[in-house]
């Protein structure tokens, strides 16, 4: 799989996709690795999908974590929006439904709440 050194060192790993003009891909949410953005639903036919593996995801390293060295200068640690699965802390699909719910007026959420319902309750599949 290719990669190229950050700037730090770390090595960082990407994939690549389809044909035409290239459009660079970051998954959207922490601790999660580029491979369920899969093909972006076709657009692989259309676009060179370049989707990068964040640091410590998939393919690319983890980077070394400067701060760690000296744990007495940091003072206070504020952590925005951070995935439950940086912490350990598993959410269950209930929870999921409820916190999905509270935005079911909106136009999308018919088929996404269909989808999460198939995919909390085990029998989700590659188009959910």
């Amino acid at each position: 799989m290719p990669s190229f050194s950050a700037y730090d060192g770390t090595l960082l790993a990407y994939h690549e996709c389809g044909e035409g003009p290239p459009l660079i891909c970051l998954p959207g949410g922490p601790m999660q690795d580029s491979a369920y953005l899969g093909d972006l639903g076709g657009l692989s036919a259309h676009r060179r999908l370049v989707r990068l593996d964040l640091r410590g995801t998939g393919g690319s390293a983890a980077p070394r974590d400067a701060a760690a060295d000296r744990p007495a200068r940091a003072g206070r640690l504020v952590l925005v929006t951070p995935s439950a699965m940086a912490v350990g802390i598993a959410i269950a699909g209930e929870d999921r439904r409820a916190a999905a719910r509270l935005r079911q007026g909106e136009p999308w959420f018919g088929p996404a709440g269909e989808a999460l319902e198939a995919i909390t309750a085990g029998r989700g599949e590659d188009d959910d």
